[in-house]
């Protein structure tokens, strides 16, 4: 797996971020300091690769393509070329003690008939859509876009937002459209 940083311009507004090609499963990545414990020990989140999904365009090259995205504090992933990203996230002490902390997830933009699936290894405590998102659980257990609407980031919230809250390593999956998955 390769990483670039740079600019996606596929929005409105540029973000900055990292595009990542050649997305292969069991590829990760280490972000560091993204906090620390009460006695002071850095904390750094390892991202692995677990479902790249599959090609959705027949024009793809097959090296599976994706943005990691930030802006004010938040960050998210842009597919470019597959059905579906499946991420684990997990924490680590700098000293390597795996951590398993329980988290508050909220996501949105959820439109266009994508759906979300959070999955988190100590158990999950609630994973909710609010009133007016657009966002309901299918039989499948994924949270779809049941609007085919289109969603401007927070500025459109509660429509195409998320919530899950859980204990330990996160496993999320972003599906690019409920039609073909």
């Amino acid at each position: 797996m390769t990483m670039t940083e740079g600019t996606f311009r596929g929005f409105d507004n540029p973000m900055s971020g990292v595009l990542f090609s050649n997305i292969t499963n069991g590829a990760s990545f280490t972000v560091s300091n993204v906090s620390r414990t009460s006695s002071g020990e850095v904390v750094n989140m390892k991202v692995t690769i677990v479902d790249r999904g599959r090609s959705m365009f027949t024009s793809t090259d097959g090296t599976f393509k994706a943005w990691l995205l930030h802006d004010e504090g938040a960050f998210g992933w842009e597919i470019l070329d597959g059905d579906r990203l499946g991420i684990r996230y997990e924490l680590y002490t700098e000293s390597g003690t795996h951590l398993s902390v329980p988290t508050f997830n909220i996501i949105n933009d959820i439109d266009y008939k994508q759906g979300a699936q959070f999955k988190f290894s100590g158990g999950e405590v609630l994973t909710t859509a609010p009133d007016g998102s657009g966002v309901e659980r299918g039989s499948d257990g994924i949270y779809w876009d049941t609007k085919n609407a289109k969603y401007n980031n927070w500025e459109s919230s509660p429509g195409g937002t998320l919530m899950a809250v859980g204990y330990g390593d996160i496993t999320y999956t972003h599906y690019t459209n409920r039609d073909v998955v």
